[in-house]
């Protein structure tokens, strides 16, 4: 059988009596990284005599014959991640998928997952979501991927670097409208903190006071059920609202009303002002 073994994330009483079993009576523990396993064993004081391997991105095809092997001979095989649920933003699905076609059974001991935690914490709607993990690297590609899903009315969630939390929270917006959010950071640890607002105002608010170190998920709300603008009215409401507060404040207005992209609305303010 192969157990997908759940790891805490922060807090090492998140590891539960069914997850320290499986890591003591397995034979074999394929691990993202055997150094991280190797520590979580020692602080945990589990004793273990299963054979510690190097699974992840990079060698999966390499290692997954391996532990096909280990099956067959009918051994008890692990898979652990560095912290959280296998599978959540690492190559496990990929095994799981060939050992089931190999009509091996698969379990998984429950436990500490940063993208449900965040969820439950932030405040937000929880009963449709959407986690997209990291969002690519290269800024076109995100922005088509924030375009293949703007519409869905549902919470998304998403991973992000401290060095990324800024320029997120406003491509975010700029895709999508300045919606409700929350960061969430630190989850289990020490530090654990949630900080809501709405995206542009959470970027505000970092680039004031500088962003604070540690591990973030970044949960943005569904839109706002709203009617639908012609761009006739979109103008006339921008129109009146600058003649009372500054283009920033327009514009952030004018875009959770209408749900409309706060570049676009931007562009007309500054059109207007000129």
């Amino acid at each position: 059988m192969l157990t997908l073994i759940s790891t805490p994330i922060g807090n090492l009483a998140d590891l539960s009596p069914r997850a320290k079993d499986a890591l003591a009576e397995a034979q074999l523990l394929a691990c993202e990284d055997t150094r991280q396993t190797k520590k979580l064993l020692a602080l945990c004081a589990i004793e273990t005599k299963a054979r510690l391997v190097s699974y992840h991105d990079h060698n999966g095809a390499k290692m997954r014959p391996l532990i096909l092997e280990a099956l067959r001979k009918g051994q008890k095989v692990g898979l652990v991640s560095d912290a959280g649920t296998p599978l959540i933003s690492d190559p496990g699905y990929k095994l799981v998928k060939e050992v089931k076609a190999e009509g091996f059974p698969v379990t998984a001991t429950a436990g500490a997952c940063a993208p449900i935690l965040a969820l439950i914490l932030s405040g937000l709607p929880s009963d449709r979501f959407l986690f997209h993990g990291f969002l690519p690297d290269k800024a076109k590609q995100a922005a088509a991927l924030l375009a293949e899903t703007k519409s869905l009315k549902l919470t998304s969630l998403f991973f992000v670097s401290p060095s990324k939390l800024i320029s997120h929270c406003r491509l975010i917006a700029e895709q999508w409208g300045d919606r409700e959010a929350c960061v969430v950071r630190e989850l289990t640890k020490l530090h654990e903190q949630t900080i809501p607002g709405t995206l542009t105002s959470l970027a505000d608010s970092f680039e004031v006071h500088g962003t604070p170190k540690g591990e973030f998920v970044l949960v943005v709300g569904p839109p706002e059920l709203v009617a639908d603008y012609s761009e006739a009215e979109i103008d006339a409401l921008l129109q009146d609202r600058l003649q009372h507060i500054s283009v920033k404040d327009a514009v952030a207005e004018i875009a959770s009303l209408t749900g409309q992209p706060r570049k676009a609305i931007y562009q007309k303010a500054l059109a207007m002002t000129k």
